[in-house]
């Protein structure tokens, strides 16, 4: 209800009601081959500008591609049906569907949040063996940074291992964030570096 808030609708729980038609419905595989190519545009872009550029440039044709193939299915099945309630669903929430394709940062599915959920629930009897108050923080600290480090995509042995060494040393500790972006412009600069060197040889 507030005005501020833009709702957006997951696409993977929206392609899931297709997955679960198609064993009964084969031609449920042509709409799916649709999703999965929006699936291969995200994963196309390095930054949310190339993304954006995407979206409005191979995405939207694939979201049309969707809506004429729904629209060209709807009125053939009993709306009960798997494949009934699929499309159904598709085309009531049809508008939030495609807020993605106008912002870049609206991420395709849910899917991560949901992972990063899982692992909380999954957790709770362990977190039950903490004894001390103190003992809570430090596990949930600890907690953060290891499924921090995994979001990003670095290891979070390698990570407090190097912190630790820094932190022994008197050197500034970086978040895993920022130790991304660091490992990420060394990366950069050698690979420049390699180039440059074969572009004299």
């Amino acid at each position: 209800k507030d005005p501020g808030i833009i709702l957006s609708l997951c696409m993977a729980h929206v392609r899931r009601k297709f997955v679960d038609a198609k064993n009964s419905y084969s031609n449920a595989e042509e709409v799916l081959d649709r999703f999965d190519q929006l699936y291969d545009v995200e994963r196309e872009a390095k930054d949310f500008a190339e993304l954006g550029k995407s979206r409005l440039e191979k995405s939207s044709w694939i979201m049309n591609s969707i809506l004429e193939w729904i629209k060209n299915q709807a009125g053939k099945y009993l709306e009960n049906s798997p494949i009934g309630k699929a499309i159904t669903h598709t085309l009531e929430h049809w508008e939030r569907l495609n807020r993605f394709l106008t912002d870049p940062k609206i991420p395709l599915d849910n899917n991560s949040a949901e992972r990063s959920q899982r692992r909380p629930v999954m957790g709770r009897r362990n977190f039950q063996g903490f004894r001390t108050i103190n003992g809570a923080d430090t596990g949930m600290f600890f907690y953060t940074i290891v499924e921090t480090c995994k979001i990003i995509g670095i290891s979070p042995t390698t990570y407090l291992l190097e912190m630790a060494l820094r932190s022994l040393k008197g050197e500034e500790l970086l978040s895993p964030y920022r130790y991304g972006l660091e490992i990420d412009a060394k990366v950069r600069a050698g690979v420049a570096l390699h180039e440059a060197l074969e572009n004299i040889q």
